[in-house]
């Protein structure tokens, strides 16, 4: 799946915030709204006391588990409670370094 520049400003965006909060040791909230084609993911936390949120569309995070940047999760995974938010927040950086690098091509 090919990255638009909107896709990769986006996939920035939620990368850079996923990188602050761990940081400063907040865990961020997640809600996840699901369509017939994935789900989509919005973080939510309060840094510095403001009330920030952030998200991804569904073929955002498609494309980052087709470059292998995000756990694709079977069901034993998830019987054990894992969530595709884990390894995001564990591998932000990763995928901050992969969005600027692309956005470059543009």
């Amino acid at each position: 799946m090919n990255l638009d520049s909107t896709s990769l400003e986006r996939i920035t965006i939620f990368a850079e915030f996923l990188k602050q909060t761990k940081e400063v040791g907040i865990k961020p909230s997640f809600f996840t709204t699901p369509t017939e084609h994935g789900d989509n993911i919005t973080a939510m936390a309060t840094i510095n006391g403001e009330k920030q949120n952030v998200g991804l569309l569904f073929w955002d995070i498609r494309a980052l588990q087709e470059q292998g940047l995000v756990d694709i999760l079977d069901d034993d995974d998830l019987a054990l409670g894992m969530n595709i938010t884990d390894s995001m927040i564990e591998d932000a950086e990763h995928i901050l370094m992969f969005a600027n690098k692309e956005l470059k091509r543009f």
